[in-house]
């Protein structure tokens, strides 16, 4: 019922990878380090659920696991969230966006 997600260090205290879209996409708890993006993607502990360190990551599976109904409420809102605003239609929409610009 929870996705455990980590960012490798390349990628500069920032997150994206797939791992976010594909769990929150099929409704899923995401559980995921925190990057100074984030807030551009989903918003924190309401669409996905974040930690800073092993400590607050444990504390939190521990709740979720708890609070089953808090944890799916927040699955449902990443998937939300996800479906509104993170599939590849709308990734190819940004694409195209930049694209007219440049020519």
């Amino acid at each position: 019922h929870i996705t455990f997600n980590i960012h490798t260090d390349a990628v500069h205290n920032e997150v994206a990878n797939m791992r976010m879209f594909e769990t929150t996409g099929v409704g899923g708890c995401l559980l995921t380090d925190t990057g100074e993006n984030l807030q551009d993607l989903f918003e924190a502990d309401s669409e996905v659920i974040t930690y800073k360190s092993v400590d607050e990551c444990v504390e939190k599976v521990s709740y979720l696991k708890e609070n089953p109904e808090i944890r799916d409420e927040i699955a449902n809102a990443g998937q939300k969230r996800t479906l509104n605003q993170h599939t590849t239609y709308h990734r190819c929409l940004e694409v195209e966006h930049h694209l007219n610009d440049i020519l």
